[in-house]
């Protein structure tokens, strides 16, 4: 163990993963499924369909909140078992999520364009900052 762990840090660990657990359900109600893993095709079947610019839910939030949600379960099992594997492979995910979220935002900003672009100017990556904007 890298930390002396308690209940108390079981408890926030948990606390956290449960979290991320229900903001990952709720981040997955507004996404189509079939489009979620790639199976959402044009009706001609000649390639993916292109949808809408999903701002709504936790996207107003955090542009990447099922990412959010990952890193939350991720970093809240290391606090209930807080081994040195747990942790290389937190870090290890935590990489790989920061570096194809933009390679994601690569393809958003194809498909998009400006409407990503200030989307983007407007919500954080994968941190969400809860401060109340005034809506427009």
């Amino acid at each position: 163990m890298l930390i002396n762990k308690g209940v108390l840090m079981s408890v926030l660990g948990g606390g956290i993963m449960f979290v991320g657990l229900i903001l990952g359900l709720l981040a997955f109600r507004n996404y189509s499924g079939k489009e979620f893993v790639g199976l959402d095709f044009r009706n001609d079947n000649v390639g993916l369909k292109t949808g809408n610019l999903n701002v709504s839910g936790l996207n107003q939030y955090v542009r990447h909140p099922l990412y959010f949600a990952t890193l939350l379960m991720v970093w809240g099992y290391f606090i209930i078992w807080p081994t040195l594997m747990v942790l290389v492979i937190a870090c290890v995910i935590s990489v790989y999520l920061v570096v194809g979220t933009k390679l994601e935002e690569k393809k958003l900003i194809a498909e998009f364009g400006d409407q990503y672009l200030q989307y983007k100017k407007q919500v954080p990556m994968l941190i969400p900052f809860f401060i109340c904007k005034p809506k427009k």
